[in-house]
């Protein structure tokens, strides 16, 4: 099973209409987890208050608020569910984290964007004010978002300690600094309470999107005193024509500030149609009826230092005799059980249309000869062509190259085909046909090599079929085609949308994932035109679908990784970053870069991208960014191998050149 019960709320209730998917969070009075309904398919936040922590008087009250407060930008509260350990809230779910999570010290958000996500914070405030509601605690973590096509949407949660306009006199004053220090407003410190308070939160969260920093630091009593008596300085980070807009909303008295989060908010809108024709940019079009479109085409996330260049070093340079569309590579078995720290022998597969070799290269710590890596200005067609060992030719253009111990796995839009060199000493591949198609389909072969999926579309908008096929632990000569272990019909889709079948990865031994895009079809009633999305749906080998989600992005390649149930994909709206997708529990993080990836492939310690020039980006598990190496040509497949090699081919014209580096001599950050 997908899901087991999750041991922080104990066994689940036999009548929940809910399977949890994973803990996302730990809050002061309880946690929460990311849950799906198990008939609708919708995802949702099950924030589990235990009885211990959370009274029932602060619980009804929260409960109050939130049932009182139904708007986009504010996290809803769907319903109640009751459990071993406590009381349940059923809420909106938000895939993209917190605020804080997109605040990083090397990464700055583009200023449209900051811009939009304080907007949408201050929709949601003046509709909290207008009930009499004010939230007290506006600070990056309790801002939730959801992705977008460009971009996210802000929505303001945990409303804990949020108080009542009409109880402000009442309340007692060792109450009153209940919060975080450093987006309290001044008045905040003595017990007072206002609109204007939250409009001061929204102001220091506004200056350190912009800055990068906080106005204030320090410890609590330093940072009360910083709020209450220290002047704010501007850095000049902070574009000027912004500068009053933040200045007014931190203004010490709670008078002098905006009279309101719509008078915030409109003062924005008016600097921005100012600000347009000023900078060049399309800021207007972040105005309050566009918000959230998908129109400003400029880097949603932007490095603020450039990662410099390792010097390139390659243990092989091979010219190959024709450009090569995808390329993978093993240790030889043999090898393994003394495998030195970087192996002596690696086996390539490359295919250059629908021809695929197999060579076998000698790298530096083999203590036979080895190819001496050129000048890297050296004309590639001075490097001898390699002579491969083997070499077949198939029906049609292989799209994917796979390893698995029966061999080579070639995967074509229509047909897989398994390639074997042939035994004693005898030259080329065995070439067997495993599974073939009437339609374009794609394919998946389990890690251990136990099974083959494939993922159909219908030629006439039909249901599509996920078919499951048995594979042999090894091959032999003779032995026959594998017959459907599992067909399982997969529903269709809206008549006036293309649903194409993107990408099907095995996530484990037991669970597929396919990853669909789904456009609008050609010809269709202009009046029901959706956005582009992408679909994901979770089966298990038994045809059940386990988890159904749709993403507002339209992704581009896809790559799984060596974290359990996390795809990495390139982003279609925005060129310049990765899209992160955990599965369990779900969780989309967008990485920014400082290049448009071109290539884009997984290993064991993270990712690397590289752009249509040449450059080699080299990202932690996490994203974060290691290394870069400049290619001497673009790049057009990447493939790792061992722990820390990878290879590389790059390609000038017609010709295409094989490299194999060793990461270890590279200036790269990572311990391997």
């Amino acid at each position: 099973m997908l899901i087991p019960p999750s041991r922080h709320l104990g066994k689940e209730p036999s009548r929940s209409k809910y399977r949890l998917l994973g803990l996302v969070g730990q809050g002061q009075f309880g946690r929460v987890f990311c849950a799906i309904h198990r008939q609708t398919g919708e995802l949702v936040a099950l924030k589990n208050l235990e009885r211990e922590r959370f009274s029932t008087h602060k619980f009804l009250r929260e409960l109050r608020f939130l049932l009182s407060l139904q708007h986009p930008n504010i996290v809803t509260c769907k319903a109640l569910e009751h459990t071993p350990t406590g009381r349940c809230l059923v809420m909106d779910y938000c895939e993209a984290g917190t605020l804080r999570s997109l605040m990083d010290d090397e990464i700055k958000l583009a200023l449209p964007q900051s811009l939009k996500l304080v907007t949408d914070i201050l929709a949601g405030l003046e509709h909290a004010h207008s009930h009499g509601i004010i939230h007290c605690d506006i600070k990056p973590e309790n801002i939730l978002l959801n992705v977008q096509a460009y971009g996210w949407t802000a929505k303001i949660s945990d409303f804990g300690i949020a108080r009542l306009i009409q109880e402000l006199p009442e309340l007692p004053t060792d109450r009153g600094n209940t919060g975080s220090p450093a987006y309290m407003a001044p008045e905040r410190f003595y017990g007072q309470y206002s609109p204007a308070s939250d409009i001061y939160s929204v102001g220091v969260l506004l200056f350190e999107l912009l800055a990068g920093h906080r106005p204030f630091s320090g410890m609590p009593l330093e940072l009360m005193s910083a709020h209450l008596n220290q002047s704010v300085k501007l850095p000049e980070s902070i574009p000027a024509i912004w500068q009053p807009i933040i200045v007014q909303a931190l203004q010490k008295l709670a008078a002098r500030r905006f009279h309101s989060a719509a008078a915030m908010l409109a003062a924005i809108d008016q600097v921005m149609a100012i600000a347009s024709p000023l900078s060049g940019t399309e800021l207007p079009l972040l105005s309050r009826p566009l918000l959230g479109q998908p129109l400003l085409r400029q880097p949603l996330l932007q490095p603020i230092a450039h990662f410099p260049p390792s010097p390139f070093q390659s243990n092989v340079q091979q010219s190959l005799a024709d450009p090569c569309t995808c390329l993978t590579a093993l240790v030889p078995e043999a090898l393994k059980p003394t495998l030195k720290p970087f192996p002596g022998q690696v086996e390539v597969y490359v295919a250059s249309r629908n021809h695929v070799m197999r060579q076998r290269y000698l790298t530096a710590a083999s203590e036979s000869p080895m190819v001496e890596p050129p000048v890297v200005e050296a004309p590639v067609a001075e490097v001898e062509p390699a002579r491969s060992q083997f070499a077949v030719t198939l029906p049609c253009e292989i799209n994917e190259l796979l390893v698995r111990p029966q061999g080579c796995f070639a995967i074509a839009n229509r047909a897989v085909y398994l390639l074997t060199p042939a035994a004693n000493g005898k030259s080329g591949f065995y070439e067997q046909t495993i599974a073939t198609s009437q339609t374009n389909s794609v394919a998946a072969i389990e890690a251990k090599g136990r099974w083959l999926a494939t993922a159909t579309l219908t030629a006439d908008r039909k249901p599509g079929v996920l078919t499951f096929f048995p594979l042999p632990h090894a091959a032999s000569v003779g032995w026959l085609p594998p017959q459907p272990l599992e067909l399982t019909h997969l529903e269709s889709t809206h008549p006036t949308l293309d649903w194409q079948p993107q990408r099907l990865i095995a996530l484990n031994a037991r669970q597929v994932v396919l990853v669909s895009s789904v456009v609008e079809a050609p010809g269709r009633d202009p009046t029901r035109l959706s956005q582009p999305h992408t679909s994901l749906k979770v089966f298990t080998r038994r045809g059940d679908r386990l988890i159904r989600l749709t993403l507002p992005l339209l992704l581009g390649q896809i790559v799984e990784t060596a974290i359990p149930y996390r795809l990495v994909a390139t982003d279609q709206n925005d060129p310049y970053a990765l899209v992160m997708i955990d599965l369990m529990p779900l969780r989309i993080t967008r990485l920014g870069l400082d290049l448009i990836p071109h290539v884009l492939a997984s290993t064991c310690w993270g990712y690397v991208v590289a752009d249509a020039q040449g450059q080699l980006l080299l990202l932690d598990e996490q994203g974060q960014r290691v290394g870069r190496v400049d290619c001497p040509a673009p790049v057009t497949a990447i493939a790792p191998f061992h722990t820390h090699g990878i290879l590389v081919t790059a390609q000038v014209g017609d010709r295409s050149t094989l490299y194999i580096l060793d990461l270890k001599q590279l200036s790269i950050d990572l311990m391997f």
